[in-house]
């Protein structure tokens, strides 16, 4: 990119969007955090964010998007890439993907029941071993390896954002969620370290926001970010930042 703009590219899930019911307004958002500090410590370059986080996205579909969009920004494809994924493969869930859809499906006399049951014993069935993720931790490895070899010749810097973690009581109602956001986060540097880049950074959100977890998650459903949390990111990603800009 020329010295006149600086483009930030972000890929992520529900955390990276705004959320009214949680308070957060879209200049709220991490990105736009990040993205605002950049504007200061930059004053003569044009910032521009492309923030295409979205809810419920796995790392194949993020990673789908991330390659379409890459053939509309060509090479280099930007700055700095910021990656956030990760809990919608790991979470553990009572019935497997195929079971859920064919549930949706249902009409809505039957549907209805099977649902509130299937909430109703979510945390027995987990407990009993009945636990299916969205994506394997192979499968997810290997995905995210792949994405990361791509993008460390495309941008000049990376920040891959850990899996945050979930408040005791959403942990007492999906139990082994906690596990799973750190089994996740331990796959996620793992990708890194094999990717042996240099501009690949992690960032470790995951372990300050643990200690703490009703400042910086929702207590509502335990996974969304605070306006708090956002400014957790945002400082994380602006420390790490500081790392790549010259004295």
């Amino acid at each position: 990119m020329s010295d006149k703009r600086l483009m930030i590219r972000v890929y992520g899930d529900s955390l990276g969007m705004p959320r009214a019911a949680s308070d957060v307004r879209f200049d709220q958002t991490y990105a736009e955090l990040f993205c605002a500090w950049l504007r200061t410590v930059r004053p003569n370059a044009q910032v521009h964010l492309y923030n295409r986080s979205q809810g419920g996205a796995s790392i194949r579909k993020l990673f789908d998007e991330y390659q379409m969009d890459s053939i509309y920004f060509g090479k280099p494809g930007g700055d700095i890439l910021v990656l956030q994924l990760g809990i919608v493969d790991c979470a553990p869930r009572p019935i497997p993907g195929w079971l859920k859809l064919l549930i949706g499906h249902l009409p809505s006399p039957f549907r209805t029941p099977i649902v509130k049951l299937l909430h109703q014993f979510r945390p027995n069935l987990l407990r009993m071993g009945c636990r299916w993720r969205t994506t394997s931790r192979g499968a997810f490895t290997r995905l995210l390896k792949k994405w990361l070899q791509r993008a460390s010749a495309d941008f000049t810097r990376i920040h891959v954002v850990s899996v945050m973690p979930t408040t005791p009581e959403i942990e007492a109602h999906s139990p082994g969620l906690s596990e799973s956001a750190e089994s996740c986060n331990c796959d996620i540097q793992e990708a890194i370290r094999a990717t042996g880049a240099a501009n690949i950074q992690f960032i470790d959100a995951h372990r300050i926001a643990a200690q703490n977890p009703a400042q910086f998650i929702d207590a509502s459903d335990g996974h969304h970010l605070t306006a708090e949390g956002h400014r957790l990111l945002g400082e994380l990603l602006i420390q790490n930042e500081k790392r790549f800009l010259s004295p």
